[in-house]
């Protein structure tokens, strides 16, 4: 990195970096990811300049990142949460019954039935993603994949999955 980009870096964290922080806090309501936010989107302003990009008004993207970055988390949290709220592994365990528990693990088994259904592909996509909780693009770079084709193999693994732990829900049901 050259003495003049590691000087407009330097002067762009000191006129910007706690604005930014108190926008995406606003934004997320939590401060240590804010920071994360901010971090992320300070590093994606260095390596914009150095690919050369041309930046006309650095103060309005930086925003504009940080903007996104926060949409980002905001939408990662709704999913986690509308997860954790659909399947009781994520429950507090000492709020289960004994009943739920048995059914917990129940279904627990039925889903790595039916995961092992799928192709050998599909399994390490959606084990680096739920388990691992990997990026896209950590995942992508791992299977030498795009960050698009992972997006849609996990998506219709995900669908594929749902289907057969469904149909195995239905024939445990049946008499």
């Amino acid at each position: 990195m050259s003495q003049a980009l590691s000087k407009k870096i330097d002067q762009i964290i000191i006129d910007y970096e706690t604005p930014l922080l108190n926008y995406v806090t606003g934004i997320i309501k939590d401060p240590s990811q804010a920071k994360d936010v901010v971090q992320d989107a300070l590093i994606r302003y260095l390596k914009a300049q150095e690919k050369e990009m041309v930046i006309k008004n650095d103060r309005a993207w930086l925003y504009r990142v940080c903007h996104n970055l926060s949409l980002d988390y905001l939408r990662k949290i709704k999913r986690k949460s509308r997860l954790e709220e659909h399947l009781p592994i994520f429950q507090d365990e000492s709020s289960r019954s004994p009943d739920a528990e048995l059914s917990l693990k129940e279904q627990t088994n039925m889903v790595l039935d039916s995961l092992k259904e799928l192709n050998e592909r599909e399994q390490t996509i959606i084990n680096m993603k739920v388990r691992e909780h990997k990026s896209y693009k950590d995942i992508a770079e791992a299977m030498g994949l795009t960050v698009n084709n992972v997006g849609f193999i996990l998506h219709r693994s995900m669908k594929k999955l749902a289907l057969i732990f469904k149909e195995k829900a239905e024939n445990e049901v049946a008499p």
